[in-house]
């Protein structure tokens, strides 16, 4: 008899163990895991830092997935690309969208050092994509708005907001805006009519 309840116990540690362990991965991915990789344009330093997440570990389950290192490039060696895929939906099949931005060594211009995605996905065709671009663009080059009439800040599901080193706030000018300073700077009214 205590045979039997001996190997029931291991059975059930057994089946237990990696039951915990991806428990602990989607609750991580879900809750803990930066919901956004952010990429900061300072037009006064006319330069782009881009965000590198780091990877959960399946195993390492004390460690949360946040944002793992930034770097910060000028705005000169920045170049943008649109990228098409197919995106399989089941039986049926998608074009999407990406927009990367490609960041060069100022040394090497035709020498691509990091990349990130900008934007979202996008389906049809990638024209919002770049408008999102000519939006970046003229907020780099030309003084725009950092953000248009009647937008507001999007929100995100669940998940970490990263957090930024100091210095990289203070060149930025400061603690970001809160989200009355933007309704307001844009003129975003979020009443039902």
């Amino acid at each position: 008899m205590t045979t039997g309840f001996h190997h029931l116990s291991i059975l059930s540690l057994l089946l237990l163990v990696p039951s915990l362990f991806c428990v602990s991965f989607f609750t991580r991915l879900s809750f803990f895991k930066a919901r956004d990789i952010p990429v900061l344009f300072n037009r006064k330093s006319r330069t782009v830092t881009v965000s590198t997440p780091r990877s959960l570990s399946f195993f390492k389950f004390w460690q949360p997935g946040i944002i793992a290192e930034m770097k910060t490039y000028s705005w000169d060696c920045i170049h943008v690309r649109s990228y098409k895929y197919m995106q399989m939906l089941g039986e049926t099949a998608r074009e999407s969208y990406n927009l990367a931005l490609l960041c060069a060594d100022s040394d090497s211009p035709r020498t691509l050092k990091d990349f990130t995605y900008i934007g979202y996905v996008e389906t049809w065709n990638d024209a919002p994509l770049w408008r999102l671009w000519e939006h970046i663009r003229r907020y780099m080059e030309e003084d725009g708005p950092p953000l248009q009439p009647g937008e507001t800040l999007r929100t995100s599901g669940t998940g970490k907001l990263p957090e930024f080193p100091q210095h990289l706030i203070d060149a930025a000018g400061g603690e970001a805006l809160s989200i009355e300073e933007i309704e307001q700077l844009t003129g975003f009214d979020h009443r039902p009519w």
